[in-house]
């Protein structure tokens, strides 16, 4: 934020005239809002990002209908809503294990815990990147 104000009116002295809805001093923190002269501004740093994701399943390479067994292609669009570079992105991909079984594909990795997990080490501000998981529905799923 930046302020600004006026902190000194010599007008009533020298030429009689009063301002007559503002007090010119120097205390930028004594202004109610209809003093008209003072101002403040704020301002967005660029260090400011927003990243956000989105998942659909590919229907060109799983159509469907999916039964026990099924690989199923998700798409995970993830999206850098700002212009400033985001570096080391890592997105898991929570499995549930009585739906899916997940192995390791298309650069995701088990990370422990057995999810998925893929690191991006570059995405550019106002860009998109697709990535691509395979997940197998679990075949004791009913």
């Amino acid at each position: 934020m930046n302020i600004v104000e006026i902190t000194e009116d010599n007008a009533g002295e020298d030429y009689g005239v009063e301002d007559t809805d503002s007090d010119p001093d120097n205390n930028p923190d004594n202004d109610p809002e209809d003093e008209d002269d003072h101002a403040e501004e704020f301002i967005t740093l660029g260090n400011e990002m927003d990243l956000s994701l989105d998942k659909s399943v590919d229907t060109t390479t799983s159509p469907g209908p999916y039964v026990a067994g099924s690989t199923v292609r998700f798409f995970v669009d993830v999206t850098n809503d700002t212009d400033v570079d985001a570096y080391a992105v890592d997105v898991t991909d929570y499995i549930d294990p009585a739906m899916f079984v997940f192995v390791p594909n298309n650069g995701w990795t088990d990370d422990g815990n057995g999810n998925a997990l893929q690191t991006i080490p570059f995405l550019a501000g106002l860009d998109t990147i697709r990535l691509t998981i395979d997940l197998v529905i679990n075949p004791s799923f009913v």
